[in-house]
């Protein structure tokens, strides 16, 4: 529990850097919600920010994704939001990642979106869509969440159908599936090179 504390005092204090280098460096990408008590830091522009799409010589078409350090309830995540086109092997839905490389470690979200290009709007609708989910619950815990790859998490309702809600919990029950497969393979491994050395 300590361990989580300092962590995240660790990523508050580094999204605080983070904030202080773009008030001086890249003001306009920076933005706050006030109603939520929420700050964010684009990594990418959006479709409808014309300003910024003008000074960097990109066209609204080319925002396929939006990247964004996004401090709310008290902590900061890394949130991803992408056109469906960009992760074909998915379905609209939200999913989340651990990861444990980076220094503090941190939760990474994903949204995959059906839109065609992202907007101001997705953004904020997706950020609405992870804080119902409770990002301070054992959903998002490193027990439940997946270092390696993205997990499931729910379907957007707003984004999609519920054939598709199907299917994101079928592809959860085959990851599930396919994780305890692997995990019995590696011990079973190991239950062999045992064996072996004791025959010796």
């Amino acid at each position: 529990m300590k361990r989580q504390k300092d962590e995240r005092k660790l990523r508050l204090a580094d999204f605080d850097r983070r904030l202080n280098s773009a008030q001086e460096s890249a003001p306009d990408s920076i933005f706050t919600y006030p109603q939520h008590e929420w700050t964010s830091i684009s990594v990418h522009p959006t479709a409808d920010e014309e300003d910024v799409l003008h000074r960097l010589g990109m066209k609204p078409e080319e925002c396929l994704k939006a990247d964004y350090y996004w401090k709310a309830n008290g902590d900061v995540y890394f949130l991803e939001v992408k056109s469906i086109g960009l992760v074909s092997n998915r379905i609209p839905g939200l999913y989340a990642r651990w990861n444990l490389r980076s220094e503090p470690s941190m939760l990474y979200l994903l949204a995959a979106v059906p839109d065609a290009q992202i907007t101001r709007t997705t953004v904020e609708q997706t950020m609405e869509h992870f804080s119902a989910c409770d990002l301070k619950g054992p959903r998002f815990s490193k027990e439940t969440v997946a270092s390696g790859s993205y997990t499931p998490i729910c379907a957007i309702c707003a984004f999609t159908d519920l054939e598709n809600i199907i299917k994101l919990e079928v592809h959860r029950a085959l990851m599930a599936a396919i994780q305890g497969i692997q995990v019995k393979a590696q011990l079973f491994q190991v239950d062999s090179r045992y064996e072996a050395i004791e025959a010796k």
